[in-house]
């Protein structure tokens, strides 16, 4: 094992026990966690049913209604990235490298050769497929377009849909049924719902649950390699939370972050601003929205159950803006006293959003804030500060 993977699993066993003593963690929070451990530092269940997927732009229904398992790989790490240093030319992005220094790590550790779908998402992408391929690896990609406002990309998108599921059926030698991806769909939404449940009843009752707990429940879906029991294990924490909702709530100021996801285990943007006395907002932002579900009627044709959930993905997924325009009335963002715009450097599709949020957001009197960070923790402190002094504003405009 070499001095990075030997560091990233240091860090993710921090982070764990970190929030196994939070007293905010749920009773059952040992299987959320052994999920995460399992999948990103043993490496556990792979079968070769298992396709890896970079990124969440992929609507995961029709790669479980093949029969594939999606084994998601979607950075995060930065010793991860510092594996592949020597790989990938140095203006990859750091989620590309540190995805692929994750696959990397799971080919070697498991000796398993593992077919890849990799979203053209931006250029660090088609430099990652194209080294992928020339090292043999069998790569499935997906033009995922970066301005979604025009109607006419839509249909782009649900073209390069079908031309995957194309693909993957030719690879598989597996034809998409109706029924299957009915089942699939369903399964997913059931899992999906208990996570979106458990998000609203935490923002309705601020510190049921802590910022970093629920981040890693949330991130264990990604995890799981059995979603109904993941589901039933969401919906314990759910009834422990609706048994604690009378508990006291400490007033703290409300922020709501968006723009780059933040998968497990970059926990650092989420734990400064707990460390520094303010309230996270999961529901409407980013990492939450890919919790939403996407509903499908039983019976229609698979063409028709295809575009829906097309749709669906392509109204959610890196779209913060639709989503909060979509639901711009709704108290969870009236009731936000500020915005973190997060920015992962050289993810330049979310920076897109950002003038047309600063604008609905200056019309609702709530401040924007735009910080730009990797998974280094060398920019801390001056991040540290950066923010806290944003919070300090909030906590003053809201005692005037």
């Amino acid at each position: 094992m070499d001095i990075s993977m030997i560091k990233h699993e240091e860090n993710i066993k921090k982070f764990i026990e970190k929030v196994k003593l939070d007293k905010t963690a749920a009773r059952n929070i040992d299987y959320f966690t052994q999920l995460l451990i399992d999948h990103h530092v043993r490496f556990k269940n792979i079968s070769k049913n298992d396709i890896c997927i970079f990124g969440v732009s992929i609507p995961e229904e029709f790669i479980r209604a093949l029969d594939l398992n999606p084994l998601w790989v979607l950075g995060g790490s930065f010793h991860m990235g510092t594996s592949v240093s020597d790989t990938l030319p140095r203006d990859v992005d750091p989620v590309v490298r540190s995805a692929y220094g994750m696959y990397k790590a799971i080919v070697q550790e498991t000796k398993n050769t593992l077919n890849a779908i990799i979203p053209y998402q931006n250029d660090s992408f088609r430099k990652l497929s194209w080294i992928m391929k020339t090292e043999g690896t069998v790569v499935h990609e997906f033009d995922l377009p970066s301005i979604k406002d025009m109607n006419v990309l839509s249909e782009v998108y649900k073209n390069n849909v079908n031309k995957l599921i194309k693909d993957l059926e030719n690879t598989y030698k597996r034809e998409l049924k109706a029924y299957k991806l009915f089942a699939a769909q369903r399964e997913i939404n059931s899992a999906k719902a208990a996570i979106f449940e458990l998000i609203q009843l935490n923002n309705e009752k601020p510190n049921l649950l802590s910022a970093e707990v629920l981040f890693l429940i949330m991130s264990a879906y990604y995890s799981t390699p059995n979603l109904k029991e993941y589901e039933k294990q969401v919906k314990k924490v759910i009834k422990e939370m609706y048994a604690r909702q009378n508990q006291a709530v400490v007033d703290k100021p409300q922020l709501l972050v968006i723009g780059s996801p933040m998968f497990f285990p970059n926990n650092k943007i989420i734990s400064m601003i707990e460390e520094l006395g303010a309230e996270m907002k999961f529901y409407n932002n980013e990492i939450s929205m890919f919790f939403e579900v996407n509903e499908i009627q039983g019976g229609e044709s698979l063409n028709d159950m295809i575009e829906e959930i097309c749709n669906c993905y392509y109204k959610r997924n890196y779209m913060p803006l639709n989503i909060i325009e979509q639901k711009s009335l709704n108290m969870e963002v009236l009731g936000t006293q500020g915005v973190l715009f997060h920015i992962l450097k050289g993810e330049v599709v979310y920076d897109y959003e950002l003038l047309k949020l600063e604008k609905l957001f200056k019309e609702k009197e709530i401040p924007v804030f735009r910080i730009e960070t990797d998974y280094s923790p060398e920019d801390k402190e001056q991040l540290k500060i950066r923010i806290e002094a944003f919070i300090e504003m909030l906590r003053h405009s809201k005692l005037t």
